[in-house]
């Protein structure tokens, strides 16, 4: 039984940026394998900390960073049937 194995692709000036942390690079390459052809991806926080091994803080500070750095956009989903319940952030890259 072979696994399918997920790759993505880290634009130079990720990698290169100073204004992200290693951490940030490494959740951006994290979202970037889960990112659709249109570079759109809906994980959880604590789904991408759970599999980076990092707490769902430093998730969320990683996050927050890239956005405001640019890199990526963060969209929060609103779930229409609950009032006031969110579902996971929509993140494109």
């Amino acid at each position: 039984m072979s696994i399918m194995k997920k790759y993505g692709i880290v634009h130079e000036e990720v990698l290169a940026s100073t204004k992200l942390s290693n951490t940030s690079k490494l959740v951006y390459s994290y979202l970037s394998t889960m990112a659709d052809k249109d570079g759109v991806c809906y994980p959880s926080q604590k789904y991408i900390a759970g599999k980076l091994d990092i707490s769902a803080k430093t998730a969320q500070r990683s996050i927050k960073q890239l956005s405001e750095t640019g890199f990526i956009q963060v969209v929060k989903q609103k779930a229409s049937s609950n009032m006031g319940a969110f579902l996971s952030n929509k993140y494109v890259l």
